[in-house]
């Protein structure tokens, strides 16, 4: 199954269920050796989702190479 066929089901399946997905907080984040330029566009109800190069996720700074991983491992252990 191709990324837009998942992220299509899901949107099903969020509907029939009466939830809703908040377009306006989703991006592409590509992990590892991917330019934009060989990127594809991902759509939730006909929006283009933008392709970033890194993302917060609960609070964590997610990289598309994970760099900022190990600086958030040494701050969560150092404050607990």
């Amino acid at each position: 199954m191709q990324m837009q066929q998942a992220i299509d089901a899901l949107i099903c399946w969020v509907t029939e269920w009466q939830l809703s997905v908040s377009v306006n907080k989703c991006c592409v984040l590509n992990v590892g050796n991917i330019t934009h330029s060989t990127c594809f566009s991902i759509s939730i109800s006909n929006v283009d989702l933008p392709v970033v190069d890194s993302t917060r996720d609960l609070g964590v700074l997610v990289t598309h190479d994970f760099v900022s991983f190990p600086t958030y491992s040494q701050h969560r252990c150092k404050s607990t």
